[in-house]
C-alpha cells in the first residue's frame, strides 16, 4: 500500500517529518507548557531528543507501526506541531493518536483540522476501525479538541501516568470509524 506522504487542510500541511526539523521540534517542546501535557516527552528537551525522535519516527513508518506528521502552520509555513498514529494493532486494526502544538498555535483550531485529516488517513488509507487516545485529565484543552472531532469518552484511570515523578490521572477516549461516518 502506497501512503501519502502528506495531507493537506484549509490552514494545516501534514508532513513526513524530515531531519531539518529538529531545531522546530526542540525549540517548542523546551516550553514547559507544552512538555507538561506530552505523556512521553523529556523536559528539558535537547536537540539530540528531537534528532532520535525523528530517527525512530522514521524506522516506525517504514515498519508501518506508527506514522508521525509534522504539523505545518499554511499562515507561515513554519511546523507549528506534530501529530500522530502509533501502537498499530494490524490484527485489530486500531491505532493511538498523539499531538502537541506550540503555544503560539494554539487556540486557532489548528490542531482539531489537523486531527480531521488524521482521522481520514487512519480510517480511509489504513482501514482502522478504531482510534484511541489517552490524556491528562486536567489538559481540558486537548479533551475539547477530542470530543469536537467525535472522540468519546470510554475511562477514567486514576494515577495512570507517572509524570516528572508524580502520578497523573489520565482519561480514555475512543473513536469508532462507524461513527466517525456519522461525525464527517
Amino acid at each position: 500500500m502506497v501512503l501519502p506522504e502528506k495531507l493537506e487542510g484549509a490552514r494545516v500541511l501534514l508532513r513526513r517529518l524530515k531531519p531539518g526539523d529538529a531545531p522546530a521540534i526542540c525549540a517548542h517542546l523546551r516550553d514547559g507548557r507544552i512538555a507538561r501535557w506530552t505523556q512521553r516527552v523529556p523536559h528539558p528537551y535537547k536537540k539530540t531528543d528531537a534528532v532520535k525522535f525523528i530517527r525512530d519516527c522514521k524506522t516506525k513508518w517504514r515498519e508501518g507501526t506508527g506514522y508521525n506528521f509534522a504539523t505545518i502552520s499554511k499562515e507561515d509555513g513554519a511546523l507549528a506541531g506534530d501529530l500522530s498514529l502509533f501502537g498499530l494493532d494490524k490484527e485489530n486494526r486500531t491505532a493511538t493518536i498523539g499531538y502537541w502544538l506550540g503555544a503560539r498555535y494554539q487556540g486557532k483550531g489548528l490542531m482539531r483540522e489537523a486531527v480531521a485529516l488524521l482521522l481520514d488517513f487512519g480510517f480511509k488509507k489504513l482501514k482502522l476501525e478504531k482510534i484511541r487516545s489517552r490524556v491528562d485529565a486536567d489538559n481540558s484543552r486537548s479533551q475539547r479538541v477530542l470530543e469536537s472531532s467525535g472522540f468519546k469518552r470510554e475511562g477514567f484511570l486514576r494515577k495512570e501516568v507517572l509524570k516528572r515523578g508524580k502520578r497523573k490521572d489520565a482519561i480514555t477516549y475512543g473513536l469508532l470509524k462507524s461513527e466517525y461516518k456519522r461525525v464527517r
